[in-house]
C-alpha cells in the first residue's frame, strides 16, 4: 500500500505536480488492491515553493502551518502520518479543536507519540518522512525515492509488486 502511494506519488512529483491533500480518504484500493491516489482537488504544479495553507488538519507538514512556503516534501510528511494511522488505528497529533493538533504538529513527534507496539524500524521509516526539516526526508534526500524501498521496514517487502500499477 505504501510503496504503491509512494510510487503514484513519484509520478506526480516527476510532472512537477503536488498532491497536497494525501490522507486515507483519498487513496483507494482498485479490484486488484492496488493502491489508487484520488482527489486532487487541492492538487497544484509548482516550480519552487506555494504558500497556499491547504489540506487536511491532521496531515499537514509543519512548513504549511508555519506558512514559510512548502513544496513536495508535504505530500511525503502525509504519507508518514498516513503510515501512521494505518498502522495505530489513531492519528499522531490527535486532540479536542484543531488548533491545539496545528500546536501538536508544529512540536513534531516526541518518543511517546509512538505506541508499544511499533517496531523500531517501523518508528524510524515514520520518523524519516515526517522530519521537520523538509529537505532532511527520507524521499528528499539523494536517491529520492528510492531509499524509501531499501528502508528496513520495506526492505523484507516486494517493494517492486505494485510498480507497473502506480
Amino acid at each position: 500500500f505504501i510503496v504503491c502511494v509512494s510510487l503514484g506519488l513519484q509520478h506526480m512529483h516527476a510532472q512537477r505536480v503536488i498532491h497536497r491533500d494525501i490522507k486515507l480518504e483519498n487513496v483507494l484500493l482498485d479490484s486488484q488492491g492496488y493502491a489508487r491516489i484520488t482527489d486532487l482537488g487541492l492538487a497544484k504544479v509548482v516550480l519552487g515553493k506555494t504558500y497556499t495553507v491547504c489540506g487536511s488538519a491532521d496531515y499537514l507538514a509543519p512548513e504549511t502551518l508555519k506558512q514559510v512556503g512548502h513544496n513536495r516534501a508535504v505530500d511525503w510528511w502525509a504519507v508518514g502520518i498516513l503510515c501512521f494511522c494505518m498502522m495505530s488505528g489513531r492519528m499522531p497529533f490527535d486532540a479536542d479543536d484543531v488548533m491545539q493538533i496545528y500546536k501538536n504538529i508544529v512540536k513534531g513527534f516526541r518518543k511517546e507519540t509512538f505506541p508499544a507496539s511499533f517496531s523500531p524500524d517501523l518508528t524510524d521509516f515514520i520518523r524519516g518522512l515526517c522530519r521537520k526539516k523538509p529537505q532532511e526526508r527520507t524521499p528528499m534526500l539523494p536517491g529520492g525515492v528510492s531509499n524509501l524501498a531499501k528502508h528496513a521496514w520495506l526492505a523484507g517487502g516486494n517493494t517492486g509488486e505494485g510498480r507497473g500499477q502506480a
